[in-house]
């Protein structure tokens, strides 16, 4: 079993910074919609609050680079 740290800050009503032990990020929106940025990528989040249903994609995908021979 590991311990794990997480800890929110509201900035603003629609931002928050978020830190844990190795990661930071931002999330910006409000209750349905949300988007946020860190170090591991930009994900956006929509969902039906109350209902249980959420939606989640990554939105920048990092595209690998082939080399000159292929």
């Amino acid at each position: 079993m590991s311990i794990r740290f997480q800890k929110r800050v509201k900035v603003l009503p629609f931002l928050w910074l978020n830190f844990s032990k190795t990661n930071f990020s931002v999330t910006i929106g409000g209750k349905f919609l949300k988007l946020n940025i860190g170090r591991k990528g930009i994900w956006f989040t929509g969902s039906l609050a109350g209902s249980g249903i959420s939606y989640r994609k990554k939105l920048n995908k990092k595209q690998t680079q082939k080399s000159p021979n292929e």
